[in-house]
């Protein structure tokens, strides 16, 4: 699940929407589109008034001169949905549609929490929410972020949703549980060559994604989505999407610090464009920032693209110049009232004893996890350097973004690009480029193995007796043995990177089980062990220079060098374990 879900985030990071197939089954069974089988199937109140969003009046509000505030939002049951829904039939050779309106359901409430099974490692931002249980203000988990995190929406048929971005610069998972759904993707080839500010909104602006209107100069990518079969898209990804039949979805949005660079982006053209060209609003985002930035401290990652990175700390620091209304933190409010009682009971008890009060200057009051999302925002631009220069700590301010031609890091080599790497300490190796204008194929990895199995240890039974035999042998002890570094007789099935006591120990697995490995180290190998030890297990020193994977054969890649030497040598690896 883990391997996944960073494979997810690496193909994310470049702008690519990825589709996945190959879900297994769901346990609820087939949907009946009916008044009984809606409430049976998903348990929600079928009298309950819920937002809709009506096709015809969005289309016509859009074309009028007049301008009256979203007229195409219409309550109504999700009882007279179902009655209303559109059918297509054909009836000697003609199509007929039936039906009283064409409508979307916006906000039906999803009672099962319909989140993958892998998001709990690919989502960065809902999931800190739980973990960051140390502040002792933080009482609880808004209801805003619970409907961020997972939702469910039924379309009729015929509906078509408009381009547009979705809300507060988040990402989408979308999986299907009954019908159809075409998504278009449309990509305006400027915005991955935008160098600035400026011309990266210019670029976006020429989608138009705020009319109903074909938009020409764009390119689009059209995914067809069906039951078993879920969609992941990057954030800011403007799309449209085209609803055949009678369908009901299931999602949720999600923050990684991998695409945190598109969400920078997002989030200052949403800002300046005053969210003309999203369809939501989701204003519990920016503490879902704050707690994710908390959260790297509780994760094993350790190596983070740094423009992504450095556009988490740029947000967390300069919020103002992100949202124009500040969130209502139900946490906040209750600390402020208790903060006043506090401060009324004072004055109470002083009036009672005979005493003036003397005026003192109201700190600003401040939750706990804001504070330590500040100082980790700052801690982490101490060691995180873009390009040549340190992070500037907030963006250059204009009266019209439109205008801001200024370099800015966030669209350093491309605004799809984040292969520049940050660690605490070094830098890694990155993956493969991509411009950001494809569509990813992936399987959902089997339950209970290994999107990429590694061998079956039953083959390699451990081997005993392995003592070596110090009888006369001619050389051919010294030739077997280079033979085996070399691996002449038998590919190298596994490369292990780091020779400290975490790449020792698998190494010493692995080789007492007969699996053909290397363990390499640029340094010093051993980091306290002994060089005795280090003798059985290490099959020549190198540093790791580079891993790419084939995708065809899932092979990784490697390319290592010899300290001494300089020799250079590529191996196609079943395994890299980075230790």
């Amino acid at each position: 699940k883990y391997a996944f879900a960073m494979k997810l985030k690496q193909e994310l990071s470049q702008g690519n929407v990825v589709h996945i197939t190959g879900l297994p089954p769901r346990p609820d069974g087939q949907l009946e589109w009916t008044r009984d089988g809606i409430f049976d199937y998903f348990g929600i109140p079928m009298d309950k008034l819920m937002d809709t969003v009506d096709a015809h009046l969005r289309t016509t509000s859009n074309l009028s001169t007049a301008k009256v505030e979203k007229p195409y939002h219409v309550k109504m049951t999700l009882d007279d949905f179902t009655d209303g829904l559109v059918s297509v039939n054909e009836y000697g050779g003609e199509k007929v549609v039936s039906g009283h309106h064409i409508r979307a359901v916006m906000d039906a409430a999803s009672v099962d929490r319909v989140v993958p099974i892998w998001m709990k490692h690919f989502d960065d931002g809902h999931p800190a929410h739980y973990r960051n249980t140390r502040p002792k203000d933080r009482l609880s988990v808004p209801v805003d972020v619970q409907n961020s995190q997972s939702w469910l929406l039924f379309h009729d048929a015929l509906y078509f949703t408009y381009p547009h971005y979705d809300s507060n610069a988040l990402g989408t998972y979308v999986e299907i549980i009954d019908g159809h759904k075409i998504w278009i993707f449309g990509r305006n080839p400027a915005v991955n060559d935008a160098k600035t500010r400026g011309q990266f909104n210019r670029a976006m602006q020429d989608h138009k994604a705020s009319s109903v209107r074909y938009t020409t100069g764009i390119d689009r990518y059209v995914v067809q989505l069906g039951p078993g079969e879920m969609l992941l898209q990057p954030p800011g990804q403007m799309h449209e999407v085209f609803t055949p039949v009678p369908t009901a979805s299931c999602g949720g949005h999600f923050y990684t610090v991998d695409t945190m660079h598109m969400t920078e982006a997002m989030l200052r053209y949403d800002f300046e464009s005053r969210s003309k060209n999203t369809n939501h609003d989701h204003p519990s985002s920016l503490l879902t920032i704050d707690m994710m930035i908390n959260g790297l401290k509780d994760s094993p990652r350790t190596v983070y693209p740094r423009k992504a990175l450095a556009a988490l700390c740029r947000i967390v620091l300069n919020p103002e110049q992100y949202y124009r209304e500040p969130y209502d933190n139900p946490d906040l409010a209750l600390k402020i009232r208790q903060a006043q009682e506090e401060e009324h009971k004072a004055q109470a008890k002083a009036q009672e004893n005979g005493k003036k009060t003397k005026a003192q200057v109201k700190e600003e009051i401040v939750l706990e996890d804001r504070k330590h999302a500040i100082a980790n925002a700052k801690l982490l631009l101490a060691n995180v350097k873009v390009g040549r220069d340190q992070l500037p700590l907030s963006v250059s301010w204009r009266a019209n973004l439109l205008d801001d031609d200024d370099k800015d890091f966030v669209f350093e080599d491309g605004y799809y690009n984040c292969l520049k790497r940050s660690r605490t300490q070094t830098e890694v190796g990155s993956p493969a480029s991509s411009q950001g204008n494809k569509i990813t194929y992936l399987s959902v990895p089997t339950p209970g193995k290994s999107s990429m199995p590694f061998i079956g240890l039953s083959d390699h039974p451990k081997i005993t007796n392995s003592l070596p035999s110090f009888a006369p042998n001619n050389g051919k002890r010294e030739e077997k043995r280079r033979r085996e570094r070399n691996f002449v007789d038998s590919a190298l099935e596994v490369l292990i990177v780091g020779a400290g006591h975490s790449g020792l120990d698998p190494a010493a697995r692995l080789g007492s089980l007969g699996v053909n490995m290397l363990l390499v180290e640029s340094e010093r190998a051993g980091w306290g062990s002994l060089e005795r030890e280090l003798s059985l297990h290490t099959a020549g020193i190198h540093p790791h220079q580079e891993a790419t994977c084939d995708d065809e054969t899932g092979k990784w890649k490697t390319t290592l060098q010899n300290v001494k030497t300089g020799e250079k040598r590529t191996f196609d690896v079943d395994h890299v374990v980075f230790a």
